[in-house]
């Protein structure tokens, strides 16, 4: 069996159970050349459970000719640190495997992203103040502090005091003003049919439960069709061990508490993987796969070929219809460069 291994608990977890079935385990590790890796963790998993790593270095230049190969085949704009996932691909099927397994959808299965830490210790902040019918002035003190964090804060107590409730894709961006018409419209678009089906299936909101639910119905095309689409494309079946019928049954009866305990998340995993193997070891921190942007553009040749994306930014028909439509409020270009690399490598193609 293969299996994209980092040094985290999801990946980890897994590689723990296929070896308990007596399959012969190759992991595929990847990092990026003198920026990051993960060797230390990667080494003691291999050892522990008697597997085999293939550790593949990457640097900016295949980072980029890898993305706009992937661009190519894909059938809608593909993120950079998911095009990474063609790496361990492309390796697996030199080994002669067919199928690769992966750690995705656990950290929203099982709120596993320190934001949901953050998001819970807002909630339950918010839901004191509601006690002592404080919100009113919890907004208007929030309103006049600085700092992005404190103004984010600010945007969701603002929101909830209107019956916005939280959701957790949402990108705040830095500082702005409170607008509620932008508010209620970037709700209906991102998130209202998914709160609408949690209300008529569970009744109440639940901080976990909400959350998981949003995710699990968000996860497939965010998370697993780009993914399947250039795996497939080598001959590869991935399989995003976490998103089963029966695990995300299960994800959705856990309590909260079994999901975040204190500042540690993924709880529950990392207790069901303690079982079997040194229980210090999975309480450590998430590393997982960085930002593979960031490390690009520690070079040169990922700055200028960045900065020619951003350019053709800046010159599409998409960012100039944003424009009109934000009425003069700033447009983050970073979040178009790769519809411009896949409408690039999809030239002759229909899209």
């Amino acid at each position: 069996m293969g299996i994209s291994l980092s040094g985290g608990v999801d990946s980890g977890y897994i590689a723990q159970k296929l070896t308990q079935t007596g399959a012969i385990v190759f992991g595929y590790n990847i990092s990026y050349k003198d920026y990051y890796d993960e060797e230390d963790r990667v080494d003691f998993l291999a050892k522990s459970l008697n597997i085999n790593v293939r550790k593949i270095r990457l640097d900016a230049d295949e980072i980029i000719e890898n993305f706009e190969q992937v661009s190519a085949s894909s059938s809608e704009p593909a993120a950079l640190n998911g095009s990474i996932m063609r790496f361990a691909a492309r390796q697996a099927r030199k080994d002669g495997l067919a199928k690769l397994f992966d750690g995705d959808g656990a950290d929203r299965l099982f709120l596993g992203m320190n934001r949901y830490i953050g998001y819970r210790r807002a909630i339950d902040l918010y839901n004191r103040a509601a006690r002592f019918g404080m919100t009113g002035p919890l907004q208007l003190i929030l309103g006049m502090l600085p700092g992005d964090e404190i103004q984010k804060f600010h945007i969701l107590v603002s929101n909830w005091r209107a019956g916005i409730p939280p959701y957790p894709e949402r990108k705040l961006g830095g500082v702005r003003i409170y607008d509620p018409d932008y508010e209620w419209r970037v709700f209906q678009l991102g998130a209202q049919s998914y709160f609408e089906q949690f209300t008529r299936d569970f009744g109440a909101f639940d901080f976990g439960s909400y959350f998981t639910y949003q995710s699990v119905h968000m996860c497939p095309e965010m998370f697993f069709h780009g993914a399947s689409e250039m795996m497939t494309d080598l001959g590869i079946s991935p399989i995003p061990a976490f998103f089963t019928d029966e695990l995300v049954e299960l994800a959705f009866n856990i309590p909260t508490e079994w999901k975040l305990h204190g500042n540690t998340t993924k709880y529950i995993l990392r207790k069901a993987a303690a079982r079997h193997m040194d229980k210090e070891y999975w309480m450590l921190p998430k590393i997982g796969l960085q930002s593979a942007l960031h490390y690009v553009l520690q070079t040169d040749r990922g700055k200028q070929w960045y900065g020619s994306l951003q350019v053709k930014v800046l010159d599409s028909d998409e960012y100039k219809t944003l424009t009109t439509l934000a009425k003069g409020q700033e447009i983050e270009t970073d979040r178009l460069v790769s519809l411009m690399a896949w409408k690039d490598a999809q030239v002759g193609n229909t899209y």
